[in-house]
């Protein structure tokens, strides 16, 4: 797997997408879609999990202990920022 900097633009739609395991929203609302949009990359379960991990819980897993936590998910290109 490429660097995040470098596979930019294929891995958006999936910080966009596992972005909204770390808001303050039930799961069951974007599961589907989101294992969806997962399947249809080019990632492995494996790579998947690391990116989740290791690229989007550091960017936004603080959401979870804000008392008033995000709830729409954060806007894309905030959110490669801050990946990147």
């Amino acid at each position: 797997m490429l660097p995040p900097e470098q596979d930019e633009e294929d891995r958006r739609p999936i910080w966009d997408t596992i972005q909204m395991f770390w808001m303050d929203t039930d799961p069951e609302d974007f599961l589907r879609s989101s294992a969806e949009i997962c399947a249809r990359s080019k990632y492995s379960i494996s790579e998947i999990e690391a990116i989740y991990w290791n690229e989007v819980r550091p960017a936004v897993g603080a959401n979870l202990y804000s008392v008033a936590g995000g709830w729409a998910g954060f806007e894309s290109g905030w959110l490669s920022k801050r990946i990147l």
